[in-house]
């Protein structure tokens, strides 16, 4: 089940208030699988942990040897950065990469969302003309059937 809260501050505030921290993606990650849609507004309004920051559909953590993730006994063994990304159209989390402080990719994952993903026939004035020719073509019917 996908989670999604469609105000940025009630998460910030949901977060402080379990946790008393801001947000980060290891404290609240269960609420990034899908984002409402404009994600860089969504993802720019939410208070993140130093360290943490938004840049337009991603989300940026700068961990430093040591650091650790929240509620495990994991901890960072060198500098890196840890990028997630989500699809601006549907705000769906497409991708992770982590690097190394020498830039060198570590791991990734993605996902291709192609744009022709979209199911078709479904914009307001196709939806709007079908319905009102099936209107009229109900309204004939009914009129033709009563002579």
């Amino acid at each position: 089940m996908v989670e999604s809260l469609y105000d940025p501050t009630n998460v910030t505030t949901l977060i402080n208030s379990i946790f008393a921290m801001n947000v980060s993606l290891h404290n609240a990650g269960a609420l990034f699988a899908q984002l409402p849609t404009s994600v860089a507004q969504y993802l720019g309004a939410i208070v993140w942990e130093p360290k943490w920051q938004n840049i337009g559909n991603t989300v940026v953590h700068s961990a430093e040897n040591g650091d650790g993730i929240f509620l495990t006994a994991f901890t960072y063994l060198e500098d890196c950065t840890e990028t997630w990304s989500y699809d601006e159209t549907y705000g769906a989390w497409i991708g992770y990469k982590i690097e190394d402080n020498e830039t060198n990719t570590i791991y990734e994952f993605s996902i291709e969302v192609s744009t022709s993903a979209k199911i078709p026939g479904f914009e307001l004035p196709v939806i709007l003309g079908i319905s009102m020719c099936i209107m009229v073509s109900i309204i004939y019917v009914f009129m033709k059937k009563r002579r």
